[in-house]
């Protein structure tokens, strides 16, 4: 579940942008997560270890602030001076080309 959640995460910031509307609403998105995690941990609790619905919205809500507050503080422009981006010679191809170092002498 919490990859289905980011995954609508990334899809909403894809389709949205970065602005401050984005912004906010993930923030919004996650405290109500956060809120109703905390609420139907009275009924139901917050467990890791069987992976509850509680424990699944409380991190779910984390996530989405996490998120939010990267958005933030992060430039857009910096996964590209990481390398974190697929270069241009392999976006177009169905699987991206990965280069490791030779271990042959």
């Amino acid at each position: 579940m919490n990859v289905l959640a980011g995954y609508l995460a990334a899809r909403f910031v894809r389709e949205h942008g970065t602005s401050r509307s984005t912004i906010v609403r993930l923030l919004l998105a996650g405290a109500i997560c956060v809120g109703l995690a905390l609420w139907w941990d009275t009924v139901f609790p917050i467990n890791k270890k069987i992976w509850t619905s509680s424990f699944v919205l409380c991190t779910v809500g984390i996530d989405l602030v996490v998120l939010a507050i990267l958005i933030c503080l992060v430039p857009e422009d910096a996964g590209a001076s990481l390398g974190v981006f697929p270069s241009r010679r392999s976006a177009g191809t169905r699987w991206p080309s990965i280069s490791l170092p030779s271990w042959d002498r």
